[in-house]
């Protein structure tokens, strides 16, 4: 092998290792808490040891942040499972369509009561995403129902009944299938789970109005970003890839758009409520997606004002259920700025 090749090939190797972080040395997580004295925290930590513990994940992949979620989010876990839940439908007031599937355990719960875990799935995924199914399988092995919200729109397959789809920071179809569930359910406890954009309606939800926490066991929020306004300006950095990702999320959402093409962007809702199509189809982030829609969906608002609103910040120090908020450091999407809404309402300044 010749000097300059190997030092091509070292040169690769290099930068192979720093892209997976193979060196990183793997740690336990950090947990902040308002008291970790206090009694409850304390069993908690007794009683999910798992908390506690360094992380090992895969050695060749498992460290990039990157590979992670480019992997999963195509590909999923090696067979991934295909859980049998029974579909169940919500004819909401302006004619949409609400539907969940309600997944049962597949052995009792340990403790002999009845626990369900009420799922709000990320931007644009369903009851069929990969790692949902991923979850609802080692819930229901785990003695859980697993119930999950498929947002609307997000189901290729199921046509949309009005001219609508899911909001980024709208409660309200959490809400009907959280009552849909406690008539199916009567005995059983609810524990809430959001996952990325669902953590954020979940934690929202909970802290918008007191009177959703009655009933609630608890409340968990995984890898959400808490606060569009600051997230906005982060997403649009080349830094770790971000604008790329952003870009992936648009292009994803106007998928979607383009399913239901014929309920959202009918001559007579563009005529009624001046959406440029082209403008639409053109837009290459988020934000300038949500610019060709504001009339439809925010009205006089600005989109700021309606990104504030919608986000969970303002809200999730009003939540007095036991919540736990979990954020990986090195989420390509959430970078540690957006961090500092949890650490304030854990008391960590």
């Amino acid at each position: 092998m010749s000097p300059l090749l190997a030092a091509v090939f070292a040169l690769l190797l290099y930068l192979l290792v720093r892209l997976l972080h193979i060196t990183t040395p793997a740690s336990a997580p950090l947990i902040y808490a308002k008291d970790r004295s206090s009694q409850f925290v304390q069993s908690v930590l007794t009683l999910c040891p798992i908390l506690q513990q360094p992380y090992f994940p895969p050695l060749l992949w498992g460290k990039s942040g990157h590979v992670q979620t480019v992997l999963y989010a195509k590909m999923g876990r090696v067979n991934v499972p295909v859980p049998n839940g029974i579909r169940h439908s919500i004819l909401l007031v302006d004619g949409a369509t609400l539907t969940f599937d309600l997944h049962k355990p597949k052995v009792p719960h340990k403790s002999g009561e009845s626990y369900c875990l009420l799922i709000c799935p990320g931007i644009g995924n369903n009851s069929e995403s990969h790692y949902m199914r991923t979850l609802v399988d080692y819930a229901q092995k785990n003695g859980y129902i697993a119930v999950v919200l498929n947002h609307i729109g997000s189901h290729k397959t199921i046509p949309l009944t009005a001219a609508r789809i899911f909001t980024y920071g709208g409660t309200e179809e959490l809400h009907l299938v959280r009552k849909e569930v406690e008539k199916l359910l009567p005995e059983s406890n609810i524990i809430l789970v959001g996952c990325s954009m669902g953590g954020n309606i979940v934690v929202k939800y909970l802290g918008e109005n007191r009177e959703h926490q009655e009933g609630i066991l608890a409340a968990v929020s995984i890898c959400q970003g808490y606060d569009v306004l600051k997230a906005k300006p982060l997403l649009l950095s080349w830094y770790n890839l971000r604008r790329a990702y952003l870009y992936v999320m648009t292009r994803n959402q106007k998928n979607l758009i383009r399913i239901h093409k014929k309920q959202l962007l009918s001559d007579e809702i563009k005529c009624k409520c001046d959406i440029d199509e082209k403008k639409v189809f053109s837009s290459i982030t988020l934000e300038q997606l949500d610019e060709a829609f504001t009339r439809r969906f925010h009205g006089c608002e600005t989109l700021d004002e309606y990104y504030q609103r919608n986000s969970c910040g303002a809200h999730i120090t009003n939540i007095k259920i036991p919540l736990l908020l979990v954020n990986a450091e090195d989420d390509p999407i959430v970078p540690l700025d957006l961090l500092e809404c949890p650490k304030t309402a854990a008391g960590i300044f």
